[in-house]
């Protein structure tokens, strides 16, 4: 039996590599760094507002929205950066899950991390995904760290895998 490239579409043939699409919107925001200006605020497009932020570590934020994920950038705060009051070693995964909602910050499939030293800015911090086939329900990024008290976010900006 002969298949053509068009019949094995989803095993890299026909189609070709995935790329960066569109900016995420929509959908409705998860997480739990309500604080501040919460959730909203974490994605209302201004890369330098005050944010949302929590006491909880590991601390979460994204969006329940179908889509596949290409890429994410985490924005610090201004004066603060992304851990209030330290500036130790953290790290930033994305995360995304098919189904039903995460139920905790690490509730799902971990496609993407970075590691970096927190320091007072709203430095822009990317995490590429390594999974950007999977139609995801609910796609997030957290945010752990040793030390500080609050996690903090300006602004998570997710992108469309096309």
């Amino acid at each position: 039996m002969f298949l053509s490239g068009s019949e094995l579409i989803g095993f890299g043939v026909g189609r070709g590599p995935r790329t960066l699409g569109s900016l995420i919107t929509g959908g409705t925001n998860i997480g739990n760094m309500t604080l501040a200006g919460g959730l909203a605020e974490c994605f209302d497009g201004n890369t330098s507002n005050a944010g949302g932020y929590t006491t909880t570590n590991p601390a979460y934020v994204g969006k329940t929205i179908a889509k596949r994920v290409f890429s994410a950038i985490w924005w610090g705060v201004s004066a603060q950066g992304v851990i209030q009051d330290a500036n130790p070693s953290a790290t930033i995964t994305l995360y995304g899950k098919t189904g039903v909602a995460p139920s905790t910050a690490t509730n799902g499939t971990a496609i993407g991390s970075t590691t970096f030293t927190d320091d007072t800015s709203n430095t822009q911090h990317p995490i590429t995904s390594t999974d950007n086939e999977t139609l995801w329900d609910h796609v997030w990024c957290t945010v752990t760290a040793v030390g500080g008290v609050e996690r903090r976010c300006a602004e998570l900006q997710m992108y469309e895998s096309v």
